[in-house]
């Protein structure tokens, strides 16, 4: 409510435009309550967002997460999309790499078979990559990788390594206001990654 009450403007990540002040909303996990909170309000509001999910989460049909049904449900909006968040939300740094092939290419081609949609994009769990990890990612046709640096995305080149701005659920309306308007991005000198 407090970006709309600030009239930016929400996209997708392809209609990105770096001369506009652009907000593309993200949630990683695919957390139930999702549906049960967000997902209504975020189509009523024509906001763009996109879903980071792990099928392994959605297969365990575990009360906490979206389940399949849930996820081909969601994805009939125009305005949510979905992306991988690896298969099963591990680090993908430490992996050999038939490993790694399989969290990459086995999640995009679940979630592709299971919503009927292209999955272009890709959030690293816990916000971990390295060079290696970004190239796989692009063997495995991503056009996106999203990370958990704090910053603004303003550099094109750079889709592999998108930076997000976190918020966490202690944060009030005055932290969340500081956050969107740059001034927690120092802590991106404090990312290993």
């Amino acid at each position: 409510k407090f970006l709309l009450n600030n009239n930016v403007n929400f996209s997708k990540i392809t209609e990105f435009d770096n001369s506009k002040s652009n907000f593309l909303i993200t949630f990683d996990d695919g957390y139930k309550n999702l549906k049960n909170n967000v997902i209504d309000f975020l189509n009523e509001k024509k906001i763009h967002c996109i879903l980071f999910i792990c099928p392994e989460f959605v297969k365990s049909n575990s009360e906490d997460y979206l389940n399949k049904g849930d996820l081909i449900e969601i994805t009939k909006s125009k305005y949510i999309e979905i992306g991988s968040h690896s298969y099963s939300h591990t680090k993908l740094t430490e992996l050999n790499d038939k490993d790694l092939n399989f969290q990459l290419e086995y999640s995009k081609k679940w979630l592709e078979d299971t919503i009927s949609k292209s999955i272009t994009s890709i959030a690293y769990p816990y916000g971990i990559f390295n060079d290696r990890v970004t190239k796989y990612v692009k063997k495995s046709n991503y056009d996106y990788g999203f990370t958990t640096r704090f910053n603004f995305y303003g550099n094109l080149s750079e889709n592999f390594k998108i930076p997000r701005i976190d918020i966490w659920d202690n944060d009030n309306i005055k932290t969340f206001e500081q956050k969107v308007h740059g001034k927690w991005n120092w802590m991106k000198f404090f990312s290993k990654y």
